[in-house]
């Protein structure tokens, strides 16, 4: 009889992590290493199939920075819209990209081909990056930087970023940032 008791204890333990592992990934991290109004780290990418880079390469546009995984149910629900935000920004002003916290090149090369996602991608093999510089705990998160480097704005949880307030809000803040260099 105890010994039942204990199984049906682990059993409703593992299903309520199960329910909660999806909700997991969205959870928000209050420390930041990468605070608003402050320089945006620079850090090592390594490309999936590009070239090697670095969060500094993209200086002088306003570059989105969305940090995701496979395994993050949110994570993957936005990223059609971030390639809609993507294929909508002028490329010579703003820049959309990926750092998926993975460890397998190639499940994140075929999911990104699988689902039609052409803007740059990197990869931050083991998390260092993302946890270590950016602080970052929980996923997706997604920082919007200036063309100064400062980041404007850290943005915790999937959006839905077809709409078009943020289009606005690129365009704001590269306007804002012409303004600023006059």
């Amino acid at each position: 009889m105890v010994s039942l008791l204990v199984r049906i204890k682990s059993v409703c333990a593992i299903v309520i992590l199960l329910l909660l592992a999806p909700a997991a990934c969205e959870r928000i991290d209050a420390s930041s290493r990468a605070p608003v109004g402050q320089g945006f780290p620079p850090i090592r990418m390594q490309g999936i199939d590009r070239a090697d880079s670095s969060s500094t390469t993209f200086r002088g546009k306003v570059l989105l920075v969305n940090v995701w995984a496979t395994w993050c149910p949110p994570c993957r629900r936005e990223m059609p819209s971030l390639e809609q935000l993507h294929s909508r920004l002028d490329p010579a002003r703003a820049a959309v990209i990926g750092l998926s916290v993975e460890d397998d090149t190639h499940q994140v090369r075929e999911w990104l081909k699988r689902s039609k996602i052409t803007f740059p991608n990197y990869l931050d093999t083991h998390a260092p990056s993302a946890r270590e510089i950016l602080g970052i705990s929980s996923y997706p998160q997604t920082f919007l930087v200036a063309p100064d480097g400062k980041v404007i704005a850290r943005i915790e949880g999937a959006r839905d970023w077809a709409e078009p307030k943020w289009i606005a809000l690129v365009d704001k803040v590269y306007a804002d940032s012409a303004n600023v260099q006059r």
